[in-house]
């Protein structure tokens, strides 16, 4: 007998199960199959044990199964997944696995074989639907047993409010979009992509499953001609005979143990309910820890917003279910005419021929004849598909419609169907309305373009979510949503979420062939980058969408993979474009009403709340890619502002003040003293704003020398952290490289370069500035800070290349800086072009191949960022509001105020996503009016 390993005095289950169990199958004469191994552990565990005896189940001892053979066969498990991609029979593969096995490895059962690959090809069963035989008519299903059933509608006003019973405004929301269940997939359920994306879901402890933009992947489409199996090669599944209608199974099983190139047929509604469905069943569920039956991969509701595509499916079972039933009302026509019109022609050769009795009575029976065939003909002509009523007609697609929706919320888990093509939400006890559109190709872009009219309805969402087939990679964006009157406050947020498909197997499938389809076209694209989305919902700020790729969905949904805590992160900032002195800048109010800048507000918060007892700051770095002051090259001293009074105004305005002052009373008085501080303040500060560049240069300095602890905080954080910069010249050996970054990065902006015709660089002055700030400060003893803080220039450019790593051997990526993307191809997707400099260029730095990069950059005034291929671009924000120019610039969109954060997962991208967050002014004015403490560890959560 095995005997139970000892752990630190204890007995081990998980040890004494891979002990027996190696045992038991490398016997002259093992167990025959594995309900009788089930038996015979259970029969042989040791007294000390009893209490896991309800984990002798067949999950846990596959898993036994699959360690025993990763030892005792090199590459055993790639050849099982190999062997199982191949649709290799159980005997092959343990033919296979012998010859590799090692020289004491036991000799594996081939039941034990047969049992790891149907395992792979799911871990649980799924129910079939008996039918006894197919359908009349084509592309039929029987929807008829269906109750009809409407859409709920939704809007901004009254959106679909989900989770009722949740009484917290903090949840989060996974989004898994285009998933187009029925594509090419990984024959590893472990790693099937679809059943990761459920499992993630719940290990990252989403409170609700949105899925959009493409449920199922089904080609209805009537084909001839060779095309017809050029779109057959993406069917991601096999033969399964038990998926055939009864009278119909042994015919498609003889056709196949045979090796016959015969055809096999398989119908719409077997294709539908046993394998789509069927296949859908399996990948949502996982089997129960401990004792028979399952659990669902995903516990919590589950909402589903269908696109065009899938309303293909009941739109052509009621074509066809109408079709068919016209054509038997047509034949049955027909065949009365047929038969009126031999009545006619029978009456007509009788009286032709003269051998009638009663030759008035036949010509009245030929005039009958005639009108039953002329009233046959017209009933003919009348059951013609052109002559469908449509009122039924739409009673029939509903009932279609809802046949359809009933099999999906039977088969998905806690699954509602809320609507097609888009839906407005609600979540909780959260107001923020999200903005969910299922569509058949990108409104992203349209979306950006066209949110005016929506916006003056205010009836603008908070979010909203892009969902369709075809996303090459997901992206996101800012709009301005100003809610309250006389005040440039309010933000929308726009996204476009990934699709989650499995690349890899599609690509493998296509074997050439071109087919063109959204999902194809998008993996093909070198930048593809799949994945699914999570939604961080928080009414302090805005809502949060954050793609997660593949790989990181992959290793999320791993079943062994234990809910773990969330990924560690070390976050820096992106505060560029602060336009120090100009008069568009987006001023905020503190408490006591004075203004104050965004970068200010920021600088404050950082310094008051965002900051350990050790002096360490939240973030680990800043980097301001472009005009930290305005500048004067175009003549902002002609530009006067809207608010600025005339001086001698200002000057009555103060001498009547101060006379009320002296006749008030106490009371008065200090209201009187407190409303010229604030004008005189708004007056100085906001409306006459200093043109001189070297006076902007002076407040840039004030704001350094007050802030410089929080710098100090930064490059003590990143020491603390382990967190390691190199500029491009540890690479290429020289001495010195101006395209050196560091942890922080002071770009060099038009507005100043041109302001001094090319003669002085901001950024270098800047830096220069805060290096002499910091140089002698005890903490940063031993330290360079003029290589920490840099001010990356290449030629008159601000560019800058290096790598960034997280401790010693932890995660490395490209940094690429840039105070102007490279290219801008219109106004909507300001990354966009970046993206396709990118393809065109590839590594221009030398130093980024094999590694993710992060690209981060300004000058444009908004928000944005994508995942395309390796790269990850981030565009700051500013600190202005929109001036004159947008007003004649033809549809210029309202300038993005705020700051921008950006955040590395510690443990490396394939465990969590790179991520960013835009902090906007509406929620520092919250902040700076209600005089709360800024929660840093709520908005930068899980800080390392």
């Amino acid at each position: 007998m095995v005997k139970a390993t000892e752990t630190a005095g204890k007995p081990n289950f998980d040890q004494w199960l891979t002990d027996t169990v190696r045992a038991l199958i490398g016997r002259q004469r093992p167990p025959g199959t594995l309900d009788k191994l089930a038996e015979t552990l259970t029969e042989r565990l040791p007294h000390e044990l009893k209490q896991h005896k309800k984990k002798i189940v067949r999950h846990e001892i596959l898993a036994k199964f699959k360690d025993i053979l990763k030892e005792a066969v090199k590459d055993g498990a790639k050849i099982l997944q190999d062997a199982a991609a191949a649709r290799m029979k159980a005997s092959r593969v343990h033919a296979l696995l012998k010859r590799h096995a090692h020289k004491d490895a036991p000799d594996f059962p081939e039941w034990v074989i047969d049992e790891l690959l149907n395992e792979m090809h799911g871990r649980v069963h799924a129910p079939h639907s008996k039918l006894e035989s197919a359908l009349s008519g084509i592309n039929t299903l029987r929807f008829m047993e269906a109750s009809d059933r409407s859409f709920a509608k939704s809007s901004y006003r009254a959106p679909f409010h989900a989770l009722k019973d949740h009484k917290s405004d903090k949840l989060k929301v996974a989004v898994i979009s285009g998933m187009q269940f029925g594509l090419p997939y990984d024959t590893d359920i472990f790693r099937n992509i679809t059943r990761c994306g459920f499992s993630a879901a719940r290990k990252l402890e989403c409170d609700a499953l949105v899925i959009g933009g493409g449920l199922l992947h089904m080609e209805l489409k009537k084909r001839s001609g060779p095309n017809r199996l050029v779109n057959d090669v993406l069917a991601g599944h096999d033969i399964d005979f038990e998926s055939f209608a009864e009278d119909y199974q042994a015919e498609a099983k003889m056709i196949v143990e045979s090796g016959s190139l015969d055809p096999i047929f398989q119908t719409v509604e077997e294709e539908f309910l046993n394998v789509l469905l069927r296949g859908l069943y399996k990948v949502t569920r996982r089997p129960r820890r401990e004792g028979s039956g399952t659990v669902n991969e995903f516990e919590n509701p589950t909402y589903v917003i269908l696109n065009a595509n899938d309303l293909e499916v009941p739109k052509a079972a009621a074509h066809f279910h109408l079709l068919y039933k016209q054509m038997q009302r047509f034949h049955e026509a027909l065949a009365l005419v047929r038969e009126k019109a031999k009545e006619v022609a029978v009456y007509e050769k009788l009286l032709k021929s003269g051998n009638v009795k009663n030759r008035q009575k036949t010509q009245a029976d030929l005039k009958a004849a005639k009108l039953d065939l002329a009233r046959a003909t017209a009933l003919a002509s009348r059951f013609r598909m052109s002559n469908l009523h449509k009122a039924q007609d739409k009673k029939v697609l509903r009932r279609t419609i809802s046949y359809f929706v009933q099999k999906i919320e039977e088969t998905v888990p806690n699954c509602t169907v809320i609507g097609s093509g888009s839906a407005f939400m609600r979540f909780g006890a959260n107001s923020h309305v999200v903005h969910f559109i299922s569509a058949t190709k990108s409104v992203h872009i349209k979306r950006l373009k066209s949110y005016g009219p929506d916006q003056r309805r205010n009836e603008l969402a908070d979010l909203t979510v892009s969902m369709h087939p075809g996303a090459v990679y997901p992206r996101k964006g800012s709009r301005e949503n100003y809610k309250v009157e006389g005040q440039w406050l309010g933000t929308a947020s726009f996204y476009e979420a990934p699709i989650l498909v499995d690349q890899v197997p599609i690509l493998e499938a296509l074997e050439g062939f071109d087919v063109k389809t959204p999902a194809v076209n998008a993996v093909r694209d070198e930048m593809f980058c799949g994945g699914m989305t999570t939604i961080s919902l928080d009414d302090r700020f805005m809502p949060q969408a954050e793609a997660l790729s593949t790989e990181v969905v992959r290793l999320n949904g791993q079943p062994k993979e234990a809910k773990r805590a969330p990924a560690k992160y070390v976050y820096e900032a992106l505060w560029t474009d602060w336009h120090i002195d100009a008069a568009n800048q987006n001023w905020l109010r503190t408490r006591e009403g004075l203004p104050i800048s965004i970068v200010e507000a920021g600088f404050e918060f950082m310094s008051r709340y965002g900051m350990d007892k050790e002096g360490r700051a939240h973030v680990f770095g800043m980097t301001v890619a472009d005009d930290v002051t305005q500048g004067n090259h175009f003549g902002t001293h002609l530009r006067p502002h809207h608010n600025e009074r005339p001086a001698l105004e200002l000057k009555m305005m103060v001498a009547e003040e101060l006379r009320r002052i002296e006749a008030s009373n106490a009371r008065d008085r200090e209201q009187v003293k407190d409303k010229v501080i604030r004008e005189l303040a708004d007056q100085l500060v906001m409306f006459r704003p200093s043109h001189h560049w070297g006076s902007q240069l002076k407040d840039v300095n004030v704001l350094l020398d007050k802030y410089k602890h929080v710098f100090k905080g930064m490059i003590l954080r990143a020491q603390d952290s382990g967190i390691v910069v190199r500029g491009i010249s540890h690479y290429n050996g020289f001495p010195h490289d101006g395209r050196d970054i560091g942890l922080i990065n002071v770009g060099s902006g038009n507005h100043a370069t041109k302001t001094v015709n090319g003669a002085v660089f901001e950024g270098e002055l800047i830096a220069d500035r805060l290096c002499t700030a910091l140089r002698d400060d005890p903490d940063l003893k031993g330290l360079d800070v003029r290589k920490l803080i840099r001010a990356p220039m290449f030629q008159d450019m601000s560019i800058g290349f290096g790598r960034m790593q997280i401790g010693e051997n932890g995660p490395e990526w490209g940094i690429h800086v840039a105070g102007t993307p490279p290219k801008r191809d219109s106004w909507y997707d300001l990354t966009h072009g970046w993206t396709q400099v990118n393809r065109q260029r590839g590594d221009v730095s030398t130093i980024f191949r094999k590694i993710p990069v992060v690209h981060k950059t300004g000058d444009k005034h908004f928000y944005g960022e994508d995942h395309a291929g390796n790269d990850i671009k981030v565009m700051g924000s500013s600190s202005t509001k929109t001036d004159a120019f947008a007003d004649i610039a033809g549809g210029l969109p309202e300038n993005n105020g705020g700051l921008v954060f950006i955040g590395y997962p510690v443990d490396g991208p394939d465990r969590a996503p790179v991520i960013s967050k835009h902090l906007t002014p509406r929620e520092l004015q919250n902040f700076l009016s209600s005089g709360e403490a800024f929660p840093w560890e709520d908005y930068l959560p899980n800080r390392a």
